[in-house]
């Protein structure tokens, strides 16, 4: 039976020498599908690795749009 692909989304961390990447799908029976890529170097050909791989590996005809989100908590402790 072919698998259904409703929504996807590739996350990817940045870091200064590399990219982790993650592909997340939901499925035809809105199940959770997620497949892990490997860590590619933030130059050129870490680019031109992250692009074959989303293909190879993408079930929806891709259209990339970029997100940038920043978190940082911070914890305060109170003492009463």
């Amino acid at each position: 039976m072919e698998v259904v692909v409703l929504k996807q989304a590739l996350g990817v961390d940045v870091s200064k020498a590399s990219l982790s990447m993650c592909l997340g799908q939901i499925q035809g029976d809105l199940s959770k599908n997620f497949i892990p890529g490997s860590d590619v170097s933030n130059d050129q050909d870490g680019y031109k690795s992250l692009s074959k791989w989303l293909k190879k590996t993408s079930a929806l005809e891709a259209k990339l749009r970029m997100v940038c989100r920043t978190c940082y908590a911070r914890v305060c402790f109170t003492r009463f």
